[in-house]
């Protein structure tokens, strides 16, 4: 699905973030200790979404057009410092560490294949 309003984006990432922060809440106990396999592939994957989001953003601002994008910075701003340079280069780097993130993820993956996990209580 192509999101083309910004209303659009804004509610994809309300609802990433509520399906983040549900699953956060019940991390803390595994009903099914052989789902961790599937769970940290999925979470690789959604970890290389985010790298790929980010760098889309990144590239984005980084063509951001005075006048026409925006209409130059607050009160806030620093001459010797604009923001949007600092804005690509700090979502240039979320998107790399969201890259080793998910790294992580999958070498993480791939040892927990390695455990054989028991589904059941010991009997």
């Amino acid at each position: 699905m192509t999101m083309t309003s910004e209303h659009q984006q804004v509610d994809a990432v309300d609802a990433f973030t509520a399906a983040a922060r549900n699953l956060s809440a019940g991390a803390d106990d595994v009903a099914q200790p052989s789902s961790t396999y599937d769970m940290l592939a999925a979470l690789a994957a959604a970890q290389l979404e985010q790298a790929v989001i980010y760098q889309k953003l990144a590239a984005w601002h980084s063509q951001a057009q005075l006048g026409v994008d925006y209409d130059g910075e607050d009160e806030r701003s620093d001459p010797e410092a604009p923001a949007l340079p600092e804005v690509v280069r700090l979502l240039s780097e979320a998107a790399e560490e969201a890259r080793l993130t998910a790294n992580y993820l999958r070498h993480a993956q791939t040892a927990n294949g390695i455990i054989v996990w028991r589904d059941e209580p010991p009997a």
